[in-house]
């Protein structure tokens, strides 16, 4: 079982392609293998051009719970890779910047400029907005049930980046930078 994206639209005819989206100025094509090594196609819409290095495109699959999280262009998708349908679709603004899969316990974690979003393989858990203002928030790690990350923030400094740790347990979300 994989999940990954393609850099070519793929040959139309023997794949079953299946599209997400309402329109597809732009699109970007995943090519998924099921449990049952049956390969398909998705073709993810895009309000951004996906070949622009600012346009944030990734894909994390869970072989657990046959589901893949799919970014494009910034807005997220929880994929059932047996059933070839969208659990979820994220579109909120600010666009998705960072994802992280986690491990024990499984989850996919998406970071925007103000806040993270905690999701299993069936829905959104969580939104964490940090308390003060922030303009990007990246992850680095997974220690045990700890993320470990860093986050900008204009009140702060620009160009010095705090660290943070997020419990996946408590979810609690700790700076341990001084500010």
């Amino acid at each position: 079982m994989y999940a990954k994206i393609l850099t070519n639209t793929p040959a139309s005819g023997d794949t079953p392609e299946i599209h997400f989206g309402d329109h597809f100025q732009y699109s970007l094509w995943i090519e998924f293998m099921d449990p049952n090594n049956e390969k398909w196609y998705g073709c993810f819409s895009s309000d951004y051009p996906v070949d622009d290095p600012q346009s944030f495109n990734n894909v994390f699959l869970d072989p657990l719970t046959h589901t893949a999280f799919v970014v494009v262009g910034g807005f997220g998708y929880l994929v059932d890779i047996n059933n070839r349908q969208i659990k979820l679709k994220n579109e909120e603004h600010p666009l998705i910047t960072c994802i992280l899969q986690t491990h024990n316990p499984d989850y996919f974690i998406t970071a925007n400029s103000m806040c993270i979003n905690i999701f299993n393989s069936e829905k959104w858990i969580k939104r964490i907005i940090p308390n003060l203002l922030t303009n990007n928030i990246f992850f680095t790690d997974q220690i045990s049930t700890k993320v470990f990350g860093n986050l900008t923030a204009p009140e702060i400094d620009h160009d010095t980046p705090l660290d943070f740790e997020l419990d996946l347990i408590t979810f609690e979300f700790r700076i341990n930078s001084p500010i």
